[in-house]
């Protein structure tokens, strides 16, 4: 199962950053995709983004107040919670009531 982590600012990918490590540490048959990591130099980059999130039945979206607004947060959370099926996605609340 490949889980998606979406951030936005520096807090915010730290946190996925570290996600990322501990996902496939922790659960079995895991692999996560943050798209510094998974979208190679050089790609068309909105186009292997969408296919990034399409694979995903998870998608983890670290969310801080300088974040809140981000555009590209919320079209990313969007485009896995929109999704048919079992996709699911989960906010990360860091410094951010719910």
């Amino acid at each position: 199962m490949q889980i998606f982590l979406g951030w936005s600012g520096e807090a915010s990918r730290l946190v996925a950053s570290q996600l990322s490590k501990a996902i496939p540490e922790t659960i079995p048959f895991t692999r996560t995709c943050i798209s510094s990591d998974c979208i190679a130099p050089g790609t068309i980059w909105f186009n292997e983004l969408r296919k990034q999130l399409k694979r995903s039945a998870l998608g983890i979206f670290v969310v801080t107040p300088e974040n809140l607004g981000s555009q590209w947060i919320n079209f990313e959370l969007g485009t896995i919670a929109n999704r048919q099926g079992a996709a699911r996605a989960i906010p990360f609340l860091l410094n951010v009531e719910p």
